[in-house]
């Protein structure tokens, strides 16, 4: 039973490494061909499992070799045009400036149920309303809109507005978050003399962001939450 768990568990550590190295691309993104990587890596990864007797390294190995196909497929995709087309293929156009092309909705076996799924997902109630609608190599719908249904947008008015509206985050759990804190014009030094003002420690912050005005808003953990991280 022991040597079942050690295993399961060094198999479980070695997938969630070969699938971050893959990349970070959801199920419902992937191309055809990580699609295939996927089932694969999940089949090999069972066989080691279940089979005591097949070692350890009959299962670590293919996952390796998997993984530096992937990564080379990856590299060709990106460098080489024709490779990337006959790959992945392309994207194909099943609504044209509101005309709905049949030939091409029975060539991609796309049904009208998936369409009108797909128009849900993007907000549009009537198929009237779709402009364009595009079956993308990953296997998802995109619609828009015709032009004369968007949304009024803030330039249509030339409203002012600020560069941005996203509050980038700092600190969390007591941890700088480098790779936002890269985009803001605040810095370490910035954060830790607004905590020691507030007479806290680094560690006392639960989160910490800066609005798009430039405010810095500290949100502190509370005083039971404290000693029980300093117990810890």
């Amino acid at each position: 039973m022991l040597n079942l768990i050690i295993r399961t568990f060094f198999i479980y550590v070695a997938v969630i490494v070969v699938m971050r190295l893959m990349g970070k691309r959801q199920v419902g993104q992937l191309q055809p061909f990580e699609m295939v990587v996927s089932i694969i890596i999940a089949d090999l990864a069972a066989m080691p499992m279940q089979d005591e007797k097949i070692p350890l390294l009959r299962g670590i190995i293919p996952l390796i070799v998997l993984l530096c196909a992937q990564v080379v497929f990856s590299f060709i995709v990106f460098r080489n045009k024709k490779f990337r087309t006959w790959l992945n293929g392309t994207p194909s156009v099943l609504i044209a400036h509101g005309k709905i092309n049949h030939k091409i909705l029975q060539e991609c076996m796309v049904s009208f149920s998936d369409l009108l799924e797909a128009m849900h997902a993007s907000g549009i109630s009537s198929i009237e309303d779709i402009d364009y609608a595009i079956l993308e190599t990953d296997g998802n719908i995109s619609c828009f809109k015709k032009p004369n249904l968007e949304p009024v947008q803030k330039r249509d008015m030339n409203v002012q507005v600020d560069n941005t509206s996203f509050s980038l985050p700092l600190v969390m759990n007591g941890e700088f978050l480098q790779n936002y804190m890269e985009f803001s014009d605040k810095n370490e030094n910035d954060i830790l003399s607004r905590v020691r003002s507030a007479g806290r420690t680094l560690s006392d912050v639960l989160y910490s962001y800066v609005e798009p005005d430039g405010t810095v808003k500290m949100i502190y953990k509370r005083d039971e939450d404290r000693k029980r991280s300093k117990r810890k």
